[in-house]
Parts: structure tokens; C-alpha cells; sequence
């Protein structure tokens, strides 16, 4: 093989390399530390008092039934949420999932059930599919608004 082709061959295969690197690495979601829900009823109200539990799923690890905590006074929390409708400080709920910096593959699976069991809500998160904001907490911390 003349050197030239050696040249060549290299190159193609540094930057085929460098492009699979970027398509699997990059792509990847860090895992949110912190998880903000609104849970609302088939008429769009927030539903307080209601029941929530996640699933924390990782290449590492497996945490089941993490319980959310309602959140009281959603000022106090982060002053930048506006929300709206009837009720704008009622139904989040909050869950800590106690990953910093993980950037693996991860689901997070949330199910909420409403007081008199009325309703269900049921969220999934992961590296894929994340329909949330990225907020800033009162402490500078990120979170996600679901």
C-alpha cells in the first residue's frame, strides 16, 4: 500500500472515530439532581395532598418508591416559577434524587396518586425524553420543572 493511502485510511478512521465518539458520548443527559412535578386532575387543577412516588433507575444502581414531598410555598423554593391557572402555588411536588454528575443512562419513573384515588399521574423521564425546564433553586443548584 502506497503511503498516501496509509495517509488517507488514517484519517478516515480518526474521523469516523471522533464523529462516534460525539454521537454516543455527547448526546447524554446528565441526570437531574433535583425534580420539580405539577400534578394536576383531568380538569387541569392542581391536585394537593396526593400520593407520589419514584423510581430511580441507573446503569448503577436501582432505587424504588422515593417519596416525593409536596411542596408548601413555591416561592420560597425558587423565585423565578410563574405559573398559572386557578391555584398557582398548589400541586408540586418535589423529588430529590440524590445523583450529582451522573451522566449515564437513567429512567426516572414518577407516579402520583390523587387523595380519594381519583387519579393517576404518571411521568417518565430519561436520557431520551426530558419535558422539562431547567430552572435555578434559591441555593444557585439546578433543577427541572415538569
Amino acid at each position: 500500500m502506497k503511503m498516501g493511502h496509509r495517509i488517507f485510511f488514517s484519517l478516515l478512521f480518526l474521523v469516523l472515530a471522533v464523529f462516534l465518539f460525539v454521537f454516543l458520548e455527547i448526546p447524554k443527559r446528565s441526570i437531574p439532581e433535583n425534580v420539580l412535578i405539577r400534578v394536576l386532575d383531568k380538569d387541569k387543577e392542581p391536585v394537593v395532598n396526593a400520593s407520589c412516588k419514584a423510581d430511580i433507575i441507573t446503569e448503577e444502581r436501582s432505587v424504588e418508591n422515593v417519596v416525593l414531598r409536596e411542596v408548601a410555598d413555591l416561592s420560597k423554593f425558587s423565585p423565578g416559577i410563574t405559573p398559572s391557572g386557578k391555584n398557582p402555588d398548589k400541586g408540586f411536588y418535589y423529588l430529590e434524587t440524590g445523583m450529582k454528575d451522573y451522566f449515564g443512562n437513567f429512567e426516572i419513573k414518577i407516579v402520583c396518586v390523587s387523595p380519594k384515588f381519583e387519579g393517576v399521574s404518571y411521568t417518565i423521564l430519561n436520557n431520551t425524553y426530558m419535558p422539562c425546564e431547567v430552572k435555578k433553586n434559591q441555593d444557585g443548584s439546578d433543577f427541572v420543572i415538569c
